[in-house]
């Protein structure tokens, strides 16, 4: 029941969420509002993978576009957290958006903060 009913919703929140937030310049953003997407790119890969598992109605599409406003955006501690949940969105998302996720892999790999970098490259091993 946890699975299948009370964490979709909660998935498709965070979804909204990012899709809104992770377009904005996160040094002009309130410190509630970055604070919430930090939380929501620290749990999404966890929460994605959960859900995808049980859940198959079409989210997918949603969660790698907010997966990728989080891993492009300009807050570093976003991207870090979005390169760390890297291989649980893989899991869940791989079979369908293989290209994308690999895309996202290398330019999260390519990134201007080094710790970024290091986090993506201790993923893969």
């Amino acid at each position: 029941k946890l699975f299948k009913e009370s964490l979709p919703p909660i998935l498709m929140r965070q979804i909204r969420f990012a899709n809104a937030s992770s377009g904005k310049d996160q040094r002009l953003v309130k410190d509630e509002e970055y604070t919430l997407l930090d939380v929501c790119s620290d749990v999404f890969g966890e929460l994605l993978y959960s859900v995808a598992l049980f859940y198959q109605k079409g989210f997918r599409k949603e969660a790698l576009k907010a997966y990728v406003g989080m891993a492009t955006c300009n807050g570093p501690v976003i991207r870090r957290n979005t390169a760390f949940n890297l291989p649980g969105v893989c899991l869940a998302l791989g079979d369908k958006f293989g290209g994308e996720l690999s895309a996202v892999a290398e330019y999260l790999s390519k990134d201007k903060d080094a710790e970024v970098r290091w986090i993506v490259s201790s993923g893969v091993h």
